[in-house]
């Protein structure tokens, strides 16, 4: 086995890896480190799995053929998306019949792993090979979604802006109750209007 060799993982300490494909990127002393696509091991810093030689076999030539593309087309590379993780560039090449561009969102058809969700990384300026039928399905309209991201942070903007403007309104409201009852009050409240140039609004303390 080598770099490059594409595997199946037969035997791994967590059982949802068992099954799955992927390619030898990485060797250390007899240790093969495996890129599975749309899985990131997070306790590496490449991102493979590190697996000895017992743990994978090579694919064998039935499971390694390509699934024809037709029509036109261009190909890809696409990273897969973790949970708020640095995103890692897939080196398989997929197939995109429709004209998407690089950092869309999208559903991708993979090699053997089913549907899953990914970002277009790059594409290409000439058609490469594609393997197992990878291919673009669709783009993910996130509009929707952006704008309520969106609409709930303004709600929290306003929210925390009209609070700001009740609780000077509040106090202005308190020291003129008290100014028209108490002329001292009064002459102390103009001064200070005069000086904050406020008209008629009392600044929050410490602005």
């Amino acid at each position: 086995m080598q770099i490059g060799d594409k595997v199946k993982i037969i035997s791994y300490r967590s059982s949802r890896l068992e099954g799955l494909s992927g390619v030898i990127t990485r060797e250390y002393k007899g240790i093969f480190g495996v890129m599975v696509e749309g899985h990131k091991n997070h306790n590496s810093q490449y991102g493979c799995y590190w697996l000895r030689k017992d743990q994978i076999i090579l694919f064998g030539i039935e499971e390694s053929e390509d699934e024809e593309m037709f029509g036109d087309y261009k190909t890809v590379q696409v990273s897969f998306l973790n949970d708020n993780e640095k995103e890692q560039v897939c080196m398989s090449k997929y197939a995109m019949y429709d004209n998407f561009e690089v950092g869309d969102v999208v559903v991708v058809k993979t090699g053997h792993h089913g549907l899953a969700v990914a970002k277009i990384a790059s594409i290409d300026d000439t058609v490469s090979r594609v393997a197992n039928g990878r291919e673009i399905i669709t783009k993910v309209d996130m509009g929707t979604y952006k704008n309520r991201v969106a609409s709930r942070k303004r709600v929290s903007e306003l929210k925390t802006a009209m609070d700001v403007r009740i609780n000077k309104l509040q106090r202005m409201v308190v020291l003129e109750m008290f100014s028209e009852k108490d002329p001292e009050m009064k002459a102390l409240l103009d001064e200070y209007k005069a000086l904050t140039e406020q008209k008629g609004e009392v600044q929050k303390d410490g602005e």
